[in-house]
């Protein structure tokens, strides 16, 4: 499945970077403890590593804090004392924009994150069963049962440097997301970093479990559901499977949308304006910058995002160009005639409409209607 997902421009995809290498850095860390400490140089280079990973993604910090668990099972404290807080200052260093951009937007990108991920709006087990259910989809079986035998083994890896830093990065994180999907909804992407870790520890528990027939077609068969889905998906993209719900299909709607998006892009180009174009969602703001429209993102219409922060406001404008799935709210347009539509631009999924996008002109002054005198 994450064939499909992995090409997509997100913030998890530098943190996942990062933490790979961060977990790879940890790793040669505590190799290099049992006979020494690490040079100086070294330390600093884990510090570039997380602080470039923070960058990409708020997430990053769980894996500063997984790190710094595993160095308690090292014996010598002045072995690594000193260099870990060396990179953990060149961490700070290297992350201080995001800190310089919090201070200059009063903290809200920050404490936005905070509501967002330790917010418990919907409790239950009904979020958990969701959040459980597309990990079994994204990776089958297998880290569950890694998990589980990971909690059970937890003295014996621990003792061995690879391990240890393998176990922190999944355990930790896993149980975290895992405790997480039981306070309310969370997004299926958020466990994946520690994924990462979790292949290694499988390594190892699939060694003491081999000589097992039935544990080696139990381990088989722990990634038919993803390699099931992923066949699915690499069918349905080739040749649309017609009994799929079309409510649900939203790789096929997500082409209808960036075509509708294009299409709109070039009328728009075709008549010549080059002001700025108005949208209600972060997400159509994104898409229609991509296809080179001078879009912005309204405030008060929708969640704005935080990293094009001030979302742009209707005070000053007389006229305004609007590309959106609907027409302006009241508290937006209250000053404004009825719009004039200038064009529509479906979106199209495997053959049926469904509600697309509509190019509307706003303006103080009502347009004249064709039989007006």
């Amino acid at each position: 499945v994450l064939c499909f997902g992995a090409i997509l421009i997100t913030p998890d995809t530098p943190m996942l970077l990062f933490w790979a290498l961060y977990l790879m850095w940890l790793v040669k860390v505590h190799e290099r403890l049992v006979t020494a400490a690490p040079s100086i140089g070294f330390w600093s280079l884990g510090g570039v590593i997380l602080g470039c990973g923070i960058l990409g993604k708020y997430t990053m910090a769980l894996a500063a804090l997984s790190g710094s668990v595993t160095f308690l099972f090292v014996p010598n404290i002045r072995r690594w004392l000193p260099g870990y807080f060396l990179h953990a200052l060149v961490a700070f260093l290297i992350a201080s924009p995001i800190l310089i951009h919090n201070v200059y937007h009063d903290f809200v990108p920050i404490r936005y994150q905070w509501k967002h991920s330790m917010s418990s709006p919907q409790p239950g087990l009904i979020p958990f069963a969701e959040f459980v259910g597309l990990q079994l989809l994204f990776f089958g079986t297998i880290p569950f049962v890694v998990f589980v035998w990971g909690i059970r083994h937890c003295r014996e890896l621990v003792a061995e440097p690879r391990l240890r830093v393998c176990a922190c990065l999944f355990l930790l994180p896993f149980a975290f997301f895992l405790f997480k999907a039981t306070r309310g909804r969370l997004e299926g992407n958020w466990a994946f970093p520690a994924y990462i870790a979790c292949w290694p520890l499988a390594a190892a528990w699939y060694s003491g479990v081999k000589s097992s027939s039935r544990w080696r077609w139990a381990t088989r068969g722990g990634f038919a559901i993803p390699l099931g889905v992923t066949l699915f998906l690499t069918v349905h993209l080739v040749a649309p499977i017609e009994y799929f719900p079309i409510s649900l299909d939203r790789a096929t709607r997500q082409h209808g949308k960036m075509e509708a998006a294009c299409a709109f892009a070039n009328a728009l180009r075709e008549s010549g304006y080059e002001g700025p174009v108005y949208t209600s969602t972060y997400q159509w703001t994104s898409v229609l910058r991509w296809h080179g429209v001078d879009a912005r993102q309204l405030a008060g219409w929708s969640r704005p995002s935080h990293f094009t922060t001030p979302p742009q406001t209707l005070e000053d404008s007389r006229t305004v160009t609007v590309c959106s799935e609907g027409f302006l709210p009241e508290k937006l347009a209250g000053r404004y005639a009825v719009p004039q539509i200038v064009g529509y631009y479906p979106i199209k999924v495997r053959g049926q409409e469904f509600p697309g996008l509509w190019w509307l002109q706003y303006s103080e002054q009502p347009f004249p209607r064709p039989n007006d005198p």
